[in-house]
């Protein structure tokens, strides 16, 4: 290197410990991907990649940032044949439906599935799984928000007969993931599916989630423009998903550094757009939310979820609250409950000084100095962007919260923290 000493290489075992010093360069929060991809930066003589937000130290898939993009992977892939899920107004609103048809017109015949409803019932599921295996597609393309993800999904993996299907998604019999590719073009910004191995569906009330390697999108379109028209109602609930995510995870136990780093950046994109993507939205917040959610997908992948999401699905399932909103709502409640841990109550291997750290992070990362600053600031902009901070907002009775606390989801709780009693969620629910 002329004029100077060649930098040294370092391996991805020295990353993670120098991403800390990353973190803390002025502005490197609001870099957009394509600069994390790009920018390198020399500490103590070591040269490395700030974070490579299109691929991690874990694989990550194909990632394209516009839609029209998605023609030369059809070219290269030889495509004939496309099975297409898509929300519908998402779809028509969005500008996909044209891209679409044009793709028809010229490349591959297109099957469209959109038969389903918000919060994925088997029923829907099990009609796209058959759709699915009478298309002979190339290649399975999901359009639009979670759900439109998680029936793609479901569609590839499920029985065409509901006995069965209901069966599989109980965990009585086997499933296995159809191995043709997988496509995701998110026209939300919230549950980040498109980068999960994780598929929520609903039966008899009840919310299962699917999990498997293969359920994993190989590739993803991250189009702030396929999110321009969403409304701000939807755009609301979708990044308050997101952020509850995000804070969710870098509190989980099952969180690793490089899954926080993710929930991080999370969490400052979602804290400091959302407001202005619900009431003023420009083509920069939108892609900043789009950002926030692929990054709190990723990092739930690792962590999975804890208490704001385990307390969440009855209030969706019972009371029709949309899922975004329904998390949101106890969310600074759990931020509390959790800060409070104590050694008797503990659940976290990692220790008490691990989990009022990871307390601190979140502080920060919403730009507040104390705890009871942004607990303020958090609740604020839930209910700036419509939402609430207790189950009396939302008209719901406290005769009610005996049987919210009883039908929390265990399987999320115990990635919480802090351990929850019965009692507990009572209080919690009560305050």
């Amino acid at each position: 290197m002329a004029g100077g000493v060649a930098p040294r290489f370092i391996g991805k075992s020295r990353v993670r410990r120098l991403c800390a010093v990353c973190r803390r360069m002025p502005g490197y929060e609001t870099l957009p991907l394509r600069m994390h991809r790009r920018l390198r930066v020399v500490v103590r003589g070591y040269s490395l990649p700030i974070f490579d937000m299109s691929r991690s130290l874990s694989d990550q898939p194909t990632r394209l940032s516009q839609l029209s993009e998605l023609q030369n992977e059809l070219a290269a892939a030889s495509v004939r044949s496309i099975f297409v899920v898509a929300d519908a107004v998402a779809f028509r609103e969005s500008g996909a439906a044209d891209f679409v048809q044009r793709i028809a017109a010229s490349h591959a015949q297109v099957t469209l599935f959109q038969d389903f409803q918000a919060n994925p019932q088997l029923e829907d599921a099990v009609h796209a799984a058959s759709a699915f295996a009478n298309s002979d597609a190339d290649v399975i393309v999901a359009v639009g928000g979670g759900s439109a993800i998680d029936i793609a999904k479901l569609a590839r993996s499920i029985a065409t007969d509901n006995t069965l299907a209901f069966q599989q998604i109980r965990g009585t019999q086997s499933w296995q993931p159809d191995g043709r590719p997988f496509w995701a073009v998110p026209t939300t910004s919230g549950s980040g599916s498109e980068a999960t191995q994780f598929a929520v569906v609903y039966a008899q009330g009840q919310k299962y989630s699917l999990s498997h390697p293969g359920l994993r999108a190989n590739l993803v379109v991250l189009d702030a423009e396929l999110t321009m028209s969403c409304p701000p109602r939807l755009t609301a609930s979708c990044g308050l998903d997101a952020l509850c995510q995000a804070v969710e995870s870098m509190w989980s136990n099952q969180a690793t550094e490089d899954s926080v780093i993710d929930a991080e950046q999370a969490l400052r994109l979602a804290f400091s757009s959302l407001r202005q993507a619900v009431h003023a939205p420009n083509k920069q917040v939108r892609q900043a939310m789009i950002e926030a959610a692929h990054l709190a997908g990723r990092a739930i992948q690792v962590s999975k979820t804890t208490a704001p999401h385990a307390l969440s699905y009855y209030l969706t399932s019972q009371f029709g609250i949309p899922h975004g909103f329904a998390v949101a709502t106890n969310l600074v409640r759990c931020l509390s409950f959790n800060a409070e841990v104590s050694e008797q109550n503990l659940n976290e291997d990692r220790g008490l000084t691990h989990v009022r750290q990871q307390i601190q992070r979140i502080v920060e990362a919403c730009g507040a100095a104390t705890l009871t600053e942004a607990a303020e600031r958090l609740n604020s902009l839930i209910v700036d962007v419509g939402g609430q901070t207790s189950i009396v907002g939302w008209d719901i009775s406290n005769d009610q919260i005996p049987a919210i606390a009883a039908s929390v989801n265990v399987q999320r709780l115990q990635n919480n923290p802090r351990k929850a009693t019965s009692a507990d969620l009572i209080r919690l629910l009560s305050d």
